[in-house]
């Protein structure tokens, strides 16, 4: 397992190129470093992607203090964030889907509990359910993980499984 220091050391020396599309900024490579790792949280050396969803969770509690629409907005500027800040992680460690991006989780979580009533039992089945089919991707999850590199790819498969989450909860939550 690579350790949060060995991570923070790699992404030091990440191509000068690349971090011109941003003005050279170290503020901003360091800032963008830290939303695409869920604040610190994709860190952990155990279950980052455990650990990102679960930073999920006041994200979700704040946006459905919103219209229905400002949840829908929020979750999709959540998604662009996490297309843009991982693939440009992933790029600058030179690492495709490096486990220490889990802003990827997040967002697939939100999306998860879209039109969702939230209650503890709901938030429960919906982190379960979620982390399920974010670690065993399945079709066309596992296709997207594959197909595509970058943002779109390293999201694309959490996105999936946030969608098959929110079916799941949806129909769970009629057949009651």
């Amino acid at each position: 397992m690579v350790s949060g220091h060995a991570i923070l050391t790699r992404s030091i020396s990440i191509s000068n190129a690349y971090y011109s599309m941003l003005g050279n900024s170290e503020f901003m490579r360091k800032w963008i470093g830290w939303i695409a790792r869920g604040f610190g949280a994709g860190l952990s050396p155990y279950a980052p992607g455990t650990f990102g969803t679960l930073l999920g969770i006041p994200i979700i509690l704040a946006l459905n203090l919103l219209p229905v629409a400002g949840y829908v907005i929020g979750a999709m500027l959540l998604v662009l964030l996490s297309i843009s800040a991982s693939s440009y992680v992933s790029r600058a460690l030179e690492i495709e889907d490096d486990p220490t991006i889990v802003i990827d989780e997040i967002a697939g979580f939100v999306i998860a509990m879209m039109f969702v009533p939230i209650s503890l039992s709901t938030m429960i089945l919906g982190f379960v359910f979620f982390r399920l089919f974010d670690i065993f991707k399945p079709p066309p999850a596992n296709w997207i993980d594959r197909r595509f590199r970058g943002g779109i790819g390293i999201t694309g498969d959490d996105l999936v499984a946030g969608v098959y989450t929110n079916i799941v909860l949806q129909v769970g939550l009629y057949a009651l």
